[in-house]
């Protein structure tokens, strides 16, 4: 029985439907402000990285000239110790 005033039977509350499926489109000013927090937040990464190579300019190492001058790009004790890092992290066996 219907009464006067009351939602059509076939209404659905939207309280009580799932939020991923109900029918209300999302805040778009909510949308805007994560869009301009990430937006943001990229920004002052690209400014952090700049900034370090601005810095470290002199100590960057030129890896592509050295390998060209048929130079050493790095030395083996330093790759064994990477190795030994990496199989550790994925938790490889040494023996």
């Amino acid at each position: 029985m219907v009464v006067k005033g009351d939602p059509a039977p076939d209404a659905v509350n939207q309280d009580d439907v799932a939020p991923a499926f109900r029918t209300t489109r999302p805040n778009t000013a909510l949308v805007s402000v994560a869009r301009q927090s990430d937006d943001r937040r990229d920004k002052a990464q690209c400014r952090d990285i700049a900034s370090y190579f601005s810095n470290n300019f002199d100590r960057l190492v030129n890896y592509g000239r050295r390998y060209r001058n048929s130079l050493p790009i790095s030395l083996s004790r330093t790759d064994g110790c990477v190795d030994d890092i990496g199989n550790i992290r994925i938790g490889k066996s040494t023996a």
